[in-house]
């Protein structure tokens, strides 16, 4: 039996907002910073998004973008209530049609560029990220009470509690169903244009977790601004992104597909969503 899946990413709805063509897919992947401005979501969906077609959301950096991180799950999902078919995942899984979803931001673990260079990319980062002047944590100084911006540490912290997740859905929670890692961060060093694969800061943008290849059918991934679709050890990477394009429709990533669509072939038998 084929499903659709419909793939999209780094809409940046809070730069111009757009319109989805009518969309025919079994499920829509959605791979993080679709509105760092939640107020614009429910539009959106209503809008664009029929109400019976299932929706796998992971959020991105910029979703966290001017919140404190420990809230921005919770506030998504305050939003999505009304929208029983929109499932946030943020190192959770669930699956639907046939298919395993496995859901995480992912983050980054500053190793990406394939050098050794993690320590001087940290410190670049700190000044020169966006993300560490944005995302917020709760002060560990109690009697301050109030928020400070996340560190590359902290941040490197978050991508080992996603990285074992995954790699235990990968490599140990058994099932018979398609599966579909969905994460905002590249996963490996191909969803890198050539022309930052000797940049210092590279490191930063994407990982690279050839360990984790071939254990799953498909890899969904956002952030990088240019599309992708390659293949490591069986695994099938796929990123299609909008970019940051202040025209309202348009895209800054010229090779963005509004109505991308990738045609799998699943098991008959379907298992209840699971969370």
């Amino acid at each position: 039996m084929k499903k659709k899946i419909g793939i999209l990413s780094d809409l940046h709805l809070e730069v111009s907002n757009m319109k989805l063509e009518e969309l025919s897919c079994d499920v829509l992947i959605l791979a993080g910073d679709i509105s760092q401005d939640f107020s614009l979501l429910p539009n959106f969906f209503n809008y664009n998004i029929p109400e019976n077609m299932p929706v796998i959301y992971v959020p991105g950096n910029h979703e966290y973008e001017g919140k404190c991180m420990s809230d921005v799950i919770n506030k998504l999902r305050e939003i999505t209530k009304e929208f029983p078919n929109i499932h946030v995942l943020q190192n959770e899984s669930i699956d639907i049609e046939g298919i395993h979803f496995i859901g995480s931001t992912l983050w980054s673990n500053f190793e990406g560029g394939g050098y050794n260079w993690k320590e001087e990319v940290m410190t670049w980062c700190k000044t020169n990220v966006v993300d560490f002047n944005a995302i917020y944590k709760k002060n560990p100084d109690i009697e301050k009470n109030n928020y400070i911006p996340i560190t590359p540490k902290d941040m490197e912290t978050e991508f080992i509690k996603s990285y074992n997740f995954i790699k235990y859905e990968l490599m140990v929670n058994e099932t018979e169903n398609t599966k579909f890692v969905v994460t905002h961060f590249a996963p490996h060093i191909e969803s890198l244009s050539k022309h930052f694969k000797d940049v210092l800061t590279s490191a930063y943008w994407v990982n690279n977790l050839p360990e984790l290849m071939g254990f799953c059918d498909y890899w969904v991934h956002g952030h990088t601004h240019s599309s992708f679709n390659y293949n490591v050890e069986g695994t099938n990477v796929i990123c299609n992104p909008r970019g940051m394009s202040k025209l309202y429709d348009l895209s800054q990533n010229i090779s963005f597909d509004k109505c991308f669509q990738l045609e799998v072939e699943v098991k008959d038998k379907l298992h209840k969503p699971k969370m």
